[in-house]
């Protein structure tokens, strides 16, 4: 299997054979040279071409609907679930609207998997801290993590 850089180019013998109606300018930032802050900062252009105009604007209404469908959106706008960043990036909570959504969901997943032969699995989600120093996150997470409980 072969690996091809898209990015080292030329792309085209000459930017006269560009469909300037079939080329957009997505967005653009900084970026260091070889990502070094010390070293003088570039403009990074992103952007998007195609054969022709039809194609670009497929692709553009293609990116509109999934921003639309985004779940992130979604959630929030649907009132469905959140996200604290102090949990966890990722971490779901499910508000109730949310929870009757997930639960419809997991009902018909667990049927569909249990009609088709497979078994079902749970783990905990806590677990001795020594599993954590093996795996490496104790150290990465550990400001973020409860400390172990004690039981008097």
């Amino acid at each position: 299997e072969e690996w091809w850089d898209l990015c080292a180019g030329p792309h085209v013998e000459s930017t006269g054979n560009i469909n300037r109606n079939a080329v957009e300018l997505e967005s653009i930032a900084g970026a260091y040279w070889r990502g070094d802050e010390k070293k003088p900062m570039l403009q990074r252009i992103y952007g998007t071409a195609w054969e022709n105009e039809e194609q670009l604007k497929a692709y553009l209404h293609f990116k509109e609907e999934a921003k639309r469908r985004d779940h992130r959106r979604l959630g929030q706008d649907l009132d469905l679930f959140s996200i604290q960043e102090d949990a966890g990036g990722g971490l779901v909570f499910w508000h109730p609207k949310g929870a009757i959504v997930r639960h419809i969901i997991e009902d018909f997943w667990k049927k569909v998997h249990i009609e088709r032969g497979y078994d079902l699995l749970y783990t905990p989600h806590v677990a001795k801290a020594d599993l954590w120093k093996i795996s490496g996150h104790l150290d990465f997470y550990k400001e973020n993590m409860y400390d172990q409980m004690s039981i008097e």
